[in-house]
């Protein structure tokens, strides 16, 4: 936490009140609350809806006109493509954006995303989306190991070390 800076650490179905007062009262919000778990998400689908979808519509909804929102959406909105076709260029570079996910957790991201598109331009949120491929691992029972090169860790370092971001990539998808 640094000056104007509140990082609130809730769990989104539980502590809402005390999420959408924090997210009300925000100029910039960075969504990343997620269940992300795909096998998971084909055996319980409604809990993926209600936390990625649902969620995200609580989210927006609460934001104030005229504020920014961050969300980490996720790579699996995109359509199951052989990645050795893409490498071997048998694909051409439009099919690789093909958003038509092969799972309840990416179909549940997509649609977050297309709610942001709906409400963020009447609400006169300027909104940016990441779909990243790796968002975060686990470290043994410890969860997140602080010097990974996962996305999210190197986020974080570069805002809170006031560092620049890089982000790289290839186009393949």
């Amino acid at each position: 936490n640094g000056p104007g800076i509140e990082y609130c650490d809730y769990f989104i179905r539980q502590d809402f009140r005390t999420v959408y007062f924090a997210i009300s009262q925000a100029d910039i919000v960075f969504h990343l609350a997620a269940e992300a778990n795909v096998p998971d998400s084909i055996l319980n689908p409604g809990k993926y809806f209600e936390v990625n979808t649902a969620g995200t519509l609580h989210v927006i909804q609460q934001m104030k006109i005229g504020s920014k929102l961050i969300n980490i959406s996720s790579a699996a909105v995109y359509a199951s493509i052989d990645i050795s076709k893409i490498l071997q260029k048998e694909i051409n570079q439009t099919h690789n954006n093909i958003k038509l996910p092969p799972n309840n957790y990416g179909l549940s991201k997509l649609m977050a995303e297309h709610i942001i598109d709906s409400i963020a331009p009447i609400k006169n949120i300027k909104a940016t989306t990441f779909r990243p491929f790796n968002v975060v691992g686990t470290y043994n029972e410890l969860g997140q190991n602080p010097d990974s090169t996962h996305i999210l860790n190197s986020l974080c370092r570069a805002f809170f070390g006031k560092q620049q971001f890089h982000l790289y990539g290839n186009c393949i998808r």
